[in-house]
């Protein structure tokens, strides 16, 4: 049976909403609909305004489609406050659960050849496995794999987004993702699986939520050059410079992003109208911002002082605009850590990718004689390597993990136990 069919509930409560949001669309679409913006809705914080570079770069030149535009800034609505949004709490997780997911998915390419592209078989649990694991994974099944998560969830119905739009988008995206050793298109695909994972577990959350949270994970990374942040800064780069030395990757991830929804044959969230469509990609820029692992200790000590049920029923605090921001980073920031948390096996693999990495910057940085980050060198024998990941997943990982497993409806035990094998099999080696 299909999800529609499993979840006819689901989308019975849905079309509820239907009429109330087609009137809100053709409201803001009106050259009077000119909405008065309250101080206390002005809900973006300083660190989360993101401006949207015209970079004069030959990528960039040949890309004009990606051209930035206007910034929306007379639509300062809040996200946080007075968004219900559809009905699709609280049977989300019972309508995934446990769909079984066929190894052949039929859908639009590039909005007119239709394509089979055969999908590794996720398991009985469907898209709430765990374990999904991506990297044997094509570029052409990730596309697929991603457009069938945003289907599954019913946001292309609920939203009414074109749906080949949505492809056309994930392709884009996907397609910006650079030829490096770890953040590639794999890791967003496996985050945004990831991110999939904990939703079906945050009931009470919103649909904006769902949808910005998704485009975030699947754009977290866009156009990374294979070096962190402080490259950037050491090496006085041109991107350090325009973001001021300050999250340098995150905010040009969140403007590519940006860049391409401006673009309208890629815009997924043009059918949202201006409004609801500016609530979505401030989900999306929060996301993506809290994925800087400068943010790693600030946030866990936010999660430390919370009481495990705070996250049970997020909609009836929505006045709280600090604690649902926080959990909008918690998710994303739990399933860019993911990789650490799977199988050995498959740990272990994510591992030496990230390490190919760290040893490429490392290699990088004395190229230029700049000062070489002291766990990026010396990543020839396995001993090294080991060391390197034993002190991340035992001091980093588990820790945040097991802050995040006092929230239940997470459900943590497998990832934990994941990360004690992993853990042990790192401990053994150095």
């Amino acid at each position: 049976m299909s999800f529609k069919g499993k979840a006819s509930s689901l989308i019975s409560n849905m079309r509820e909403k239907k009429k109330e949001r087609a009137a809100n669309i053709a409201n803001s679409m009106s050259s009077n609909a000119v909405k008065e913006v309250s101080p206390e809705f002005d809900y973006v914080e300083k660190r989360d305004r993101v401006e949207v570079p015209n970079l004069a770069t030959a990528e960039e030149e040949t890309e004009s489609k990606f051209a930035d535009g206007p910034a929306e800034k007379n639509n300062q609505l809040s996200l946080w406050e007075n968004t219900k949004g559809p009905a699709c709490a609280g049977s989300r997780k019972d309508s995934v659960q446990g769909l079984s997911r066929n190894s052949l998915v039929m859908y639009q390419a590039r909005s007119h050849v239709a394509a089979s592209i055969e999908l590794p078989q996720i398991g009985s649990q469907g898209i709430s496995s765990w374990g999904f694991d991506v990297l044997d994974m094509s570029a052409e099944q990730c596309e697929a794999y991603v457009y069938h998560l945003f289907d599954q969830f019913g946001l292309i119905d609920e939203f009414e987004l074109d749906k080949n739009v949505v492809i056309d988008f994930v392709g884009a995206i996907l397609g910006k993702y650079r030829e490096v050793d770890y953040h590639d298109y794999l890791h967003a695909t496996q985050v945004v699986h990831q991110t999939g994972w904990l939703l079906l577990r945050t009931q009470s959350a919103n649909d904006y939520i769902v949808l910005g949270l998704l485009l975030a994970a699947l754009c977290h990374d866009v156009d990374h050059p294979g070096n962190n942040n402080g490259f950037e800064i050491q090496a006085d780069t041109e991107l350090a410079r325009i973001y001021a030395y300050d999250s340098v990757l995150e905010r040009h991830h969140c403007a590519t992003a940006l860049r391409v929804l401006h673009n309208d044959k890629l815009n997924v969230l043009k059918t949202l109208g201006r409004d609801d469509s500016f609530k979505v990609k401030s989900v999306l820029v929060h996301a993506i911002l809290s994925t800087d692992m400068n943010e790693h200790s600030v946030l866990m000590g936010r999660l430390e002082e919370l009481t495990p049920e705070v996250f049970d029923d997020i909609e009836e605090q929505s006045h709280n605009t600090q604690l649902t921001k926080c959990l909008i980073a918690a998710i994303i920031h739990t399933a860019d850590l993911s990789t650490n948390a799977m199988d050995l096996g498959v740990a272990k693999r994510w591992g030496n990718k990230c390490l190919e990495e760290f040893k490429c910057q490392g290699e990088k940085e004395k190229e230029k004689g700049l000062v070489v980050t002291s766990f990026m060198e010396n990543l020839v024998e396995d001993k090294d390597r080991c060391k390197i990941q034993f002190g991340f997943v035992k001091f980093v990982c588990k820790p945040w993990f097991l802050t995040m497993s006092k929230f239940e409806m997470f459900e943590l035990d497998e990832p934990l136990a994941n990360l004690n094998a992993v853990i042990g099999y790192y401990d053994e080696g150095q």
